[in-house]
């Protein structure tokens, strides 16, 4: 009785381990795209200006006046925490000098506007702060904002009838300055 016994005992042991190291890859491999963050760290998801996604951008968006809405940049995005409460979203519009509270919603969701001024940059950053103080970082979602003045597809209409009417007048010279000064002003920093 006592070998039935001792068998029995090490095959729950054995099962409950296997379960033990099943629910802990479970969990691990669950969370593998948060790339170690911590349970208290804050992150913003979602984030878009003018509905132009951020994830997408390296650090600069420009808008045209036709962009906007009611003549207005508006911002959304989510603030999440895995373990506690997202307490406040905060926005600058000058890099990080100067803060102004963003209205939050449900689950974190949360939204700003600001009428622009046209041709002027603007350091437009987020960031949410945990009910425990925990803060995201600045320059993790910090964008360089410019808003042209110009509607966009009438500077992209008028920029291809010059490129276009060089090519028409054989205009070599001016055509290939036409194509590389544009091609200048559109390539990343």
């Amino acid at each position: 009785m006592k070998a039935a016994t001792g068998s029995i005992l090490a095959n729950w042991l054995r099962t409950a381990l296997w379960a033990l190291c099943v629910t802990y890859a479970a969990l691990a491999q669950a969370a593998w795209w948060e790339f170690g963050r911590q349970n208290d760290e804050p992150v913003i998801l979602d984030l878009k200006l003018n509905n132009v996604d951020t994830s997408r951008l390296v650090d600069r968006v420009t808008l045209s006046r036709d962009d906007l809405s009611n003549g207005l940049v508006v911002v959304r995005g989510r603030a999440d925490v895995r373990t506690g409460s997202i307490g406040l979203v905060e926005y600058t519009l000058d890099g990080g000098r100067t803060w102004n509270t963003a209205k939050i919603g449900d689950r974190g969701f949360f939204t700003f506007d600001f009428r622009p001024q046209f041709e002027r940059e603007y350091g437009v950053g987020v960031r949410a702060l945990t009910t425990t103080g925990r803060a995201t970082r600045l320059e993790d979602y910090l964008y360089r904002l410019e808003v042209k003045a110009t509607n966009a597809t009438d500077e992209v209409r008028r920029v291809f009838l010059q490129v276009l009417d060089n090519y028409r007048t054989e205009n070599h010279a001016a055509f290939m300055r036409a194509v590389s000064e544009t091609s200048m002003q559109h390539r990343r920093p």
